[in-house]
C-alpha cells in the first residue's frame, strides 16, 4: 500500500545582519515564524536552501523530530546549506552523501562554469518506517548568475540520482516551464509536481520579496520546484503563502520565499 507524505522545498533566507527589529528580513522575527509554519504543517521531508549555523542553532531545537543532512557549503563546510530534514518519526536515512556542484564535485568549496559562488547538492536515501519502502530526496540551490552553471549543476545531479525513485527539490534561481535545465528535468523522464496538480501551470511567484501575492516585483516566476520520478505519485501541490501571527495582530514573514509543498505517494 502506497504512503502518502508532504515534500517542501523552503529558501529559509540568509541572516541579514543589518536587519532590524520590525523589518520583514530581521531573522528572530522570522524564527518565530518559520518554527510556527513547519510545525503546523509538518512536511516529512523540508529541502531547505540558504540556511546557515547561526539558523540551525535556533531551528533544530525547536523542530526536535527533524534530523537534519548536510552541512556548509564552503571550505570547513562553513556558510549556507542545502540541507534536508526529515521526519524520523516517518521516515529513517539509510545514507546520505553531499557534493559540490562542480567539475570537481568532492572538492568542497569548488565552481565552475561561471557560478558566482559554490553551489552544492544534497542526496538522501530514505526508507518509510510503517512499509519499508525506499525512496530518495535530492535537494540544491542553483546558481542565481550563470545559465550555464544551473544547467550543468542539473544535469551532475541527476547523474548522481541515478534511475532510483526519487524527488527532487530546490531553488532553482530560473523560472519552470522556461529554463533549459527545467526543460532537460522533463526530457529526462522527471515530473514537474506543480503541473501534475495543475495542469494549466498557473502559479504566483515563489519569489515574494516580502510582498504579497501579485504585488510589485519583477515576475520571476515559479523559480521554487519539486521534481519526481514517475513512480512517484502527486496527489495535489500547494504554494503555502501562510504568515504566522507574532502576538493578536502582526503577521510575519518567515521568509522573501514562498515554501512550496507537494503531496506525494510513494510504494
Amino acid at each position: 500500500m502506497a504512503t502518502t507524505l508532504d515534500v517542501m522545498t523552503f529558501n529559509l533566507r540568509t541572516p541579514v545582519r543589518t536587519a532590524q527589529p520590525g523589518d520583514p528580513d530581521h531573522w528572530p522575527t522570522r524564527l518565530v515564524a518559520t518554527v510556527e509554519l513547519l510545525r503546523q504543517r509538518r512536511p516529512a521531508v523540508v529541502g531547505t536552501q540558504e540556511g546557515c549555523d547561526p539558523q540551525w542553532e535556533r531551528l533544530l531545537p525547536a523542530l526536535p523530530h527533524y534530523q537534519r543532512l548536510g552541512s556548509g557549503r564552503e571550505l570547513g563546510h562553513r556558510g549556507e546549506y542545502s540541507a534536508i530534514l526529515v521526519d524520523t518519526a516517518l521516515l529513517e536515512v539509510d545514507g546520505w552523501q553531499q557534493f559540490t556542484l562542480s567539475e570537481t564535485p568532492d572538492e568542497l568549496g569548488s565552481r565552475s562554469w561561471d557560478s558566482a559562488c559554490t553551489r552544492v547538492a544534497v542526496v538522501a536515501d530514505l526508507v518509510v518506517r510503517a512499509t519499508g519502502d525506499r525512496f530518495t530526496v535530492a535537494n540544491t540551490h542553483l546558481d542565481h548568475a550563470s545559465e550555464r552553471a544551473r544547467v550543468e549543476g542539473a544535469r551532475l545531479l541527476r547523474s548522481r540520482i541515478g534511475r532510483r525513485a526519487t524527488v527532487v527539490t530546490g531553488d532553482f534561481n530560473s523560472r519552470a516551464g522556461v529554463a533549459r535545465a527545467w526543460h532537460e528535468s522533463i526530457e529526462d523522464g522527471f515530473v514537474d509536481t506543480w503541473l501534475a496538480s495543475h495542469p494549466d501551470g498557473a502559479s504566483i511567484d515563489t519569489f515574494n520579496g516580502y510582498r504579497e501575492p501579485g504585488v510589485g516585483g519583477d515576475e520571476p516566476g515559479r523559480i521554487d520546484w519539486i521534481l519526481a520520478t514517475p513512480d512517484i505519485a502527486v496527489a495535489s501541490s500547494e504554494i503555502i503563502t501562510d504568515r504566522p501571527r507574532l502576538g493578536e495582530h502582526r503577521r510575519v514573514w518567515p521568509s522573501d520565499h514562498w515554501p512550496v509543498v507537494a503531496t506525494l505517494r510513494v510504494g
